[in-house]
């Protein structure tokens, strides 16, 4: 256990403590902000988009899931040194996209089409356009208003083999990236310990067959009703809060076995006894007669 990663995990769970904000709902953009004085937008899909657009401007360059926080967190939690992070030996990711289905939402009930990119840069017209409309898209942002809170939450993220984050392409659903997972070489025979390991029994059955997120390809067939899309998004945001939950809690129980001796103890965090007793921080498999 490296002490100094420790340390930032710490500093950062005694911050969320005096803040106030239970850590599995920390918004890893703050990570990113070159001041971190400066609030962010309290609307968490213009947050996003204001994201995209001022990296490198309120922003520093960078991913979420790439910060040292995150990094720090990786390997304490699954004991990956942070050295081979840093020179990106591993992919680390967001696994459920909030910007791929989003778009898709959009596309699906209004048929307007967003692009991401535009000659090789941010479209930041398509997101000013998102923005200034944003009443006008209200069916789908009041849907979609707690997947932006947790998409950039520890719980939305991991480590995967090197190169399977560009492999996986338009594959951002975790379900179908599992899938692609399984028959992925080497990790294809180990899926069992990879699920295991990183806290995704909450995406599989027992016998750890891959559970469907949403049952008509991830909306590419047909078009989805407002019940249909808010089961869907109603499913991804409790998996990805309870994984969070279930990786403080681990965090917690880390830093107690090791004895580590810091300004607060983590019995002394508003949220720890509530994490520790929560039935919620535990991951189940996926029940089939559901």
């Amino acid at each position: 256990m490296n002490k100094t990663n420790v340390e930032e995990i710490v500093m950062w769970l005694n911050k969320c403590n005096a803040s106030k904000v239970e850590p599995w709902l920390w918004d890893f953009k703050n990570e990113l902000l070159k001041n971190h004085d400066t609030a962010q937008n309290e609307n968490a899909i213009i947050r996003i988009f204001e994201w995209y657009m001022d990296k490198d401007v309120k922003y520093k360059l960078g991913e979420t899931e790439e910060t040292s926080l995150a990094k720090s967190i990786y390997s304490l939690l699954w004991n990956i040194e942070v050295d081979v992070l840093e020179k990106k030996r591993l992919d680390m990711d967001v696994m459920n996209s909030f910007w791929i289905t989003y778009k898709q939402g959009i596309y699906l009930r209004y048929g307007e089409k967003y692009h991401k990119w535009k000659d090789g840069k941010i479209n930041a017209d398509a997101f000013s356009s998102l923005i200034e409309s944003y009443s006008t898209y209200s069916r789908v942002n009041e849907l979609f208003l707690c997947f932006a809170e947790l998409t950039h939450t520890i719980g939305n993220f991991t480590v995967e083999p090197k190169g399977f984050n560009t492999g996986r392409k338009g594959n951002d659903y975790w379900d179908h990236a599992l899938c692609l997972l399984r028959e992925t070489e080497p990790l294809g025979h180990c899926f069992k310990h990879y699920v295991d390991k990183y806290f995704m029994t909450q995406y599989v059955y027992s016998d750890y067959t891959v559970a469907s997120l949403y049952g008509k390809e991830a909306w590419k067939i047909a078009l989805p009703s407002d019940i249909e899309m808010q089961d869907f998004l109603t499913l991804v945001c409790d998996k990805i809060e309870k994984r969070g939950k279930h990786m403080i809690r681990k965090i917690c129980e880390k830093i107690i076995e090791n004895d580590m001796i810091f300004q607060r103890k983590p019995q002394e965090w508003f949220f720890y006894n509530d994490i520790m007793n929560d039935s919620n921080a535990t991951l189940n498999f996926v029940d089939k007669s559901i």
